[in-house]
């Protein structure tokens, strides 16, 4: 699949959706001893962004990317595949969504996708899968659920922590933390618990 000649109103879509993106990330915290963190995007706002005013923001991208009116529809990302979507942009790759949106191995649930073996239905002609995993990360962060005991986590991925402290005592062999969880990624705690429980422990 070639990509297409830029239209006139591309630069200005993509660039309102890439300050954006700048503006709304969230840090996860890896190490507050030396600010090591690395940036993601809550999905809510995700979401919210291409919502709203009737998905008006949603259409521009889209009609940036196709536009002759009707090769993709709102219906097409929302709410299935917004954030392949949105790392599709992120590396100027948004016309392949067309080739995206019908096929559950491409889309949402089913990332983060492997750099090394595609999912079966990437496209033949999509050769920036490498590109793609670098970006998915940011737009993919972990959700956090119970039970959990002895949970692993690839070293790519980004767990929703958004506060850190060490709690380690003199003579302890576990690393203890007090963490903070960003609200829509806490499914650890019900509803009801979130509301007087802002911290939890977590070991990792």
């Amino acid at each position: 699949m070639a990509e297409p000649r830029e239209p006139p109103n591309y630069e200005d879509a993509i660039q309102a959706f890439r300050s954006w993106v700048e503006q709304v990330q969230t840090f996860e915290v890896i190490d507050p001893d030396t600010q090591l963190s690395r940036p993601f995007v809550a999905a809510e706002d995700m979401r919210n962004y291409f919502e709203q005013d009737g998905y008006r923001k949603l259409k521009r991208v889209i009609a940036a990317h196709f536009p002759d009116s009707g090769s993709l529809w709102h219906d097409d990302i929302i709410p299935d595949n917004v954030a392949v979507f949105c790392t599709l942009l992120s590396i100027s790759k948004g016309w392949w969504m067309k080739q995206f949106c019908h096929h559950s191995d491409l889309s949402d649930t089913a990332l983060p996708f492997n750099p090394i073996r595609p999912p079966q239905n990437w496209p033949p002609g999509a050769h920036f899968l490498p590109e793609f995993c670098d970006a998915q990360w940011k737009f993919c962060a972990q959700a956090l659920r119970a039970p959990f005991i002895n949970k692993r986590f690839a070293t790519e991925m980004v767990l929703p922590i958004t506060f850190k402290q060490t709690l380690n005592t003199e003579g302890s062999s576990a690393c203890l933390w007090l963490v903070k969880i960003h609200p829509s990624y806490n499914k650890l705690l019900s509803e009801a618990e979130k509301e007087v429980r802002a911290s939890l422990y977590f070991c990792r």
